[in-house]
């Protein structure tokens, strides 16, 4: 059975696949940190972990070699390269075969990596990394492409504990993926290796607007929360200032895709067959916005 190596343990979908890697069947697993005496909610001290950093080539191509790890889970991060030094890294340090957490993004924009335009910095910063993987790799890759994580609507968090929630286009649907389906997709993957096809979309089981998403965080919480909208001209600042996203050109370009979204039937081609891919890689069935909520009441209140 495949040495495997996960990048990103400490993050939702990195602490998933760990938890959940074991049942699909791998052989060992190291988990690759900057810090590898970094505590990890819900994963025990038994996991071998390893230095690394996905930042730095050098220390990833040692990670490989050490761990001896022919499977590999990367994200994307921030590069000038797409990423190209840190596959190349993986390659050359023994790694055969890689899954990424890509982007449902590049789907909505057509699917064409190579046509997807610079200004679409989501999809395309995504798209870069897809295609070097595809170069070095070939077809030894899968990549995973979910909708918008539950999680992100704990950037609402000190909101909510104010009791209302500022919202530019309230009305606007998205998925609202699990992380822990996500993880569990990725998992399977990489016990199961090379498949036929190396795309998985992924997306939440329903589409809830933004307004009935704050409701149902309410519910779980048992507290009344108010919606605030906000304008579109207002909305980057707020985004940056209150929900801690890092650049209002990043803050723009969600804003845009939520105007995409305001009501009617917003679901993208190949929706329910993304919400399918769930249970067909991890027999079980993906988990609803409200059971998320349910299960992260404490993550809201703290």
């Amino acid at each position: 059975m495949a040495t495997v190596l996960i990048f990103g343990p400490t993050g939702r979908v990195g602490s998933a696949i760990a938890r959940s890697i074991h049942k699909y069947g791998v052989g060992k697993v190291f988990l690759a940190m900057r810090d590898p005496a970094k505590e990890i909610p819900g994963l025990s001290k038994t996991y071998e972990r390893i230095s690394a950093d996905l930042t730095d080539s050098e220390s990833i191509r040692s990670a490989a070699q050490k761990s001896g790890a022919k499977r590999a889970f990367i994200y994307a991060t921030r590069s000038t390269d797409g990423m190209r030094a840190t596959i190349e890294a993986l390659a050359s340090g023994g790694v055969e075969f890689v899954v990424f957490l890509s982007s449902s993004t590049i789907s909505e924009a057509g699917g064409d990596v190579r046509q997807i335009p610079k200004e679409a910095f989501i999809p395309w910063g995504h798209a870069q990394i897809e295609i070097n993987l595809e170069e070095v790799f070939g077809q030894n890759f899968v990549r995973i492409r979910p909708g918008y994580f539950a999680s992100n609507s704990l950037r609402w968090k000190t909101m909510i504990q104010a009791g209302r929630v500022k919202l530019v286009y309230p009305t606007a649907t998205l998925d609202w993926i699990a992380p822990d389906d996500i993880g569990h997709v990725a998992a399977a993957a990489l016990a199961r290796g090379p498949l036929e096809g190396t795309v998985i979309g992924l997306y939440g089981p329903q589409t809830l607007s933004q307004q009935d998403a704050v409701a149902a965080i309410g519910s779980a919480i048992g507290k009344h929360i108010d919606i605030e909208e906000v304008t579109e001209d207002e909305g980057p600042e707020m985004y940056v200032k209150e929900m801690g996203y890092p650049a209002e050109s990043l803050a723009r370009t969600l804003i845009q895709s939520l105007k995409n979204r305001i009501e009617g039937d917003s679901t993208v081609e190949g929706y329910h067959e993304a919400v399918s891919n769930i249970k067909k890689y991890t027999e079980k069935e993906p988990m609803t916005f409200e059971a998320w909520t349910r299960e992260h009441t404490d993550e809201f209140r703290e």
